[in-house]
């Protein structure tokens, strides 16, 4: 029980120190300078498989079964004989103690020496532990001071490469800008004698244009005064044509009324007839009165006849006079519009 803590302890720095040689090898680098010790899983056992205990507790404990015997053996021998025996009896006990006691110090001194044994393996192993993790760190640090010094060169060879592609790059830039100038130049000079042909060609174009802009201006003005006489002449019609409709609509009202008034006479002609008829006294009187009436109505009739037809054709001339001058002044606004 004393020992547990140690025993423990010494447990855990194995599994530690194996984790750590475990963890060691995995690096490819280190592996390739150094040969990392294996361990085993479980620790050494410091007491041997073949550890037993002493077997002197069981003799210490067959003396004193014996020892506690002693006062009933007593009672059949003689006292002389109990006393020499005790005596020996406790001689031996403190023969077989001291014997315990020799073996108990010198199995604690192994323990001891094994403990201190193990304290210098491990303080062993930890310095070269250390010393390990010393040359890891400079073998590390030169590494990376290695690995630096490449960069820096790699990164010094691509500043030049780039610095050369960009020397390169803007003579490349030179050389094409010149040829673009020169060439647009060159366009340039062949568009300006292009744009000299065409303003001379536009130059004529405009003259010709000047030319037919006066001979325009010319035909517009007389057609304006064309246009003139023509409305001038279309009012005048339109005029006539008012008049001529004057004239008629003056004729038309005069038939009408010539028409109502023979309309009236008539049926005077009917009521006197009538009139007649009841009062007349002789059958020869009303013949001949019925003749003279019967023709007067023949003749209104053929003078009605005729006026009716006069009116109709009065009618249709209005009609087709209205219709003409429709014509006519739709067809002079439509002139007139274009």
């Amino acid at each position: 029980e004393a020992l547990e803590p140690l025993r423990k302890r010494y447990n855990s720095q194995h599994y530690a120190l194996r984790k750590f040689y475990y963890e060691c090898s995995n690096l490819r680098y280190l592996t390739s300078l150094i040969n990392v010790p294996r361990l085993p899983q479980h620790p050494v056992n410091l007491f041997g498989d073949d550890f037993e205990p002493s077997p002197i507790t069981d003799r210490a404990e067959s003396m004193s079964d014996r020892n506690a015997s002693t006062p009933a053996l007593g009672n059949s021998g003689s006292r002389s004989t109990a006393t020499i025996d005790l005596e020996a009896e406790r001689r031996a006990a403190e023969e077989l103690r001291r014997k315990q006691e020799e073996e108990e110090r010198q199995r604690q001194v192994q323990i001891q020496q094994q403990i201190e044994l193990r304290r210098k393996q491990e303080e062993e192993e930890r310095q070269r532990q250390l010393l390990i993790q010393q040359q890891i760190e400079q073998q590390r640090l030169e590494q990376q001071r290695q690995q630096a010094e490449q960069q820096r060169l790699f990164e010094e060879q691509q500043r030049q490469q780039q610095q050369r592609e960009q020397e390169q790059l803007a003579q490349l830039q030179r050389e094409q800008l010149q040829r673009q100038v020169q060439g647009r130049m060159q366009e340039l000079e062949q568009q300006m004698l292009m744009l000299k042909g065409q303003h001379e060609r536009d130059q004529m174009t405009i003259d010709q244009y000047n030319k037919r802009v006066a001979a325009l201006e010319e035909q517009i003005r007389q057609l304006q005064q064309l246009q003139l006489q023509q409305d001038a002449s279309k009012d005048e019609l339109i005029r006539q044509l008012q008049e001529q409709i004057e004239q008629w609509r003056q004729k038309y009202e005069a038939l009408a009324k010539l028409y109502a008034q023979l309309r009236q006479e008539h049926l005077d002609l009917l009521a006197k007839f009538k009139q007649v008829s009841l009062k007349a006294n002789s059958a020869a009187e009303v013949m001949g009165k019925m003749d003279r009436l019967q023709g007067d109505m023949r003749r209104k009739n053929l003078e009605l006849a005729d006026m009716m037809r006069e009116r109709d054709k009065a009618l249709a001339d209005l009609q087709r006079l209205e219709n003409r001058q429709t014509d006519e002044v739709q067809r002079i606004r439509r002139e007139l519009e274009d």
